[in-house]
């Protein structure tokens, strides 16, 4: 007796990312990213070599930033219009590792030098999306005031809380923009309209606590990005 077999491709099958940084080793443009003092890359590996996170199983970048109420960003100089980009993170401690310090991490996007846009979680289970007119520290004060909200910080089950691992995912086209979290769709939000068309993506990270010691340390997977522009 003949068996056929037919393979069916799901359509939300996704092609390989235009760019992908699995953290396998250390990239250029996060190296330079380090400031002494403020801005730390793998300060788990002293020789500036890869770093491995037994929580995700694989080689990591650590970012850690040291000031409080401050929002750092770091990515490659390619610019994109309209894409998707992931990453995996998870906030592993810092200087002073303390599981009840508020951190948010997340992707920079469409970023213009002091203008950009900023999809995050926080370690407290909330996500957001915002607008920031320029970056390095900002009074942000309370957790509901960061920049201009698009998507206020708003609390979700899906979202893990504390050092656990989050995936979060946006897909933008023009002012559309689909915001994921863990594989869920959280959003559909218009970004503005007197926003960057285009920029940088990179990796977010700030800190929300009020201690200059402790600090907050994230540890990224992966970051990978779909050039949509043209489809």
């Amino acid at each position: 007796m003949l068996a056929w077999v037919v393979a069916v491709v799901s359509s939300d099958a996704q092609p390989p990312p235009s760019f992908a940084e699995e953290f396998d080793i250390v990239p250029a443009w996060a190296v330079a990213c380090a400031s002494p003092g403020t801005v730390l890359i793998n300060p788990s590996n002293p020789t500036g070599g890869p770093v491995f996170d037994p929580v995700f199983n694989s080689n990591v970048l650590e970012v850690i930033v040291v000031p409080p109420n401050m929002l750092f960003y770091c990515g490659p100089l390619e610019s994109y219009t309209n894409f998707a980009a992931e990453i995996a993170a998870r906030k592993y401690g810092g200087p002073v590792p303390n599981p009840n310090l508020a951190a948010v991490y997340g992707i920079v996007f469409r970023a213009q030098g002091s203008t950009f846009y900023w999809f995050a979680v926080s370690t407290a289970g909330y996500y957001g999306l915002f607008k920031f007119p320029a970056p390095g520290p900002r009074p942000w004060g309370t957790l509901s005031h960061p920049g201009v909200e698009i998507v206020p910080w708003t609390w979700d089950f899906g979202v893990a809380t504390g050092n656990s691992p989050n995936t979060l995912r946006i897909e933008v086209q023009g002012l559309q923009a689909k915001l994921f979290v863990n594989s869920e769709l959280k959003r559909t939000a218009i970004l503005l309209s007197d926003g960057p068309a285009s920029g940088q993506i990179g990796l977010g990270i700030g800190t929300f606590e009020l201690f200059p010691w402790a600090g907050v340390g994230v540890s990224f997977d992966y970051l990978r990005i779909w050039n949509l522009s043209g489809l």
